[in-house]
């Protein structure tokens, strides 16, 4: 696959070079998880324990296989969602989600990615050849921040008159170390996936009360849905009323499923599941 050095995405979710970013735009199991182990109430015995360590040692050893070497097609659906809510868009356990890079530079948005792996980040400027500087926030954590677009990319003019320039700014941290001083600023929207869905059940309420708390944004999320007596997470397996009892608390709603889609491949059939489904699901 060529490197989005020269891409970002049609709506067709393939490929394709900056010429079509400007028609693009007028149309228009994973990183980061921070010394968690995982605990849930099945055979505890067989859980997987999967460290900030771990989850660097994965990328250090191209062992990735949740990243998605194109834009979601979710956001490519649905992106005017979080365009609607506002310039900032949070990526939490981004890794090098390649939906950012379209996110920032098809529609616009301010995006801040956040996860603990620095190859990961690095490769993700490095991959799209955009350029950007380094620098450390006020508790010695790397930020990576893009200086401008990949090569050929002309910020759409919606978002130029918006005042949202197309940015992508990474920070190197834990999510749970999430707040408006470290990021900056307000969220206005979020994008999640992979990221939920790998989080200890026991510290979900934690994730999400570091995310929500010191901002109000809307919530785009991508679960996943699967006979949890063949397989044990992560990543975890949702149904729509755990994600209604997640969010209650932060009194959001979801406006039920928006989409649903099989991604059963033999690394999910090597794991024991005869199905594998991605759920999406807007939350308010």
């Amino acid at each position: 696959r060529r490197a989005v050095a020269e891409v970002i995405v049609s709506v067709s979710g393939r490929l394709c070079s900056p010429s079509l970013l400007q028609n693009q735009s007028q149309a228009s199991i994973p990183p980061g998880v921070t010394n968690l182990r995982y605990r849930g109430t099945m055979s505890e015995e067989k859980k997987v324990g999967v460290t900030e360590e771990e989850w660097k040692q994965k990328w250090e050893n191209s062992t990735t296989a949740w990243h998605l070497d194109e834009v979601h097609p979710v956001v490519l659906v649905h992106a005017d969602k979080l365009v609607a809510a506002g310039k900032r868009v949070l990526v939490p356990l981004c890794g090098k989600d390649v939906s950012m890079a379209y996110l920032a530079f098809v529609r616009g948005l301010d995006v801040v990615g956040v996860d603990v792996s620095e190859l990961a980040i690095r490769t993700f400027f490095e991959e799209h050849q955009v350029p950007f500087e380094e620098s450390s926030d006020d508790v010695g954590c790397k930020v990576f921040r893009s200086t401008g677009g990949p090569q050929g990319y002309t910020a759409p003019a919606a978002a130029t008159a918006a005042g949202s320039s197309g940015r992508v700014t990474i920070h190197c941290m834990s999510v749970f170390e999430l707040s408006e001083r470290r990021l900056g600023g307000k969220i206005n929207a979020v994008w999640d996936r992979g990221a939920l869905v790998a989080v200890n059940p026991d510290d979900r309420q934690r994730y999400l009360t570091a995310i929500l708390s010191d901002f109000s944004p809307v919530y785009l999320l991508i679960v996943m849905n699967y006979d949890k007596a063949k397989m044990n997470g992560p990543p975890w397996s949702f149904e729509e009323e755990d994600i209604c009892s997640l969010f209650a608390p932060f009194k959001m709603q979801t406006e039920g499923r928006l989409s649903s889609r099989s991604v059963l491949t033999e690394r999910w059939e090597a794991r024991g599941l005869d199905r594998a489904d991605e759920h999406a699901y807007f939350i308010q």
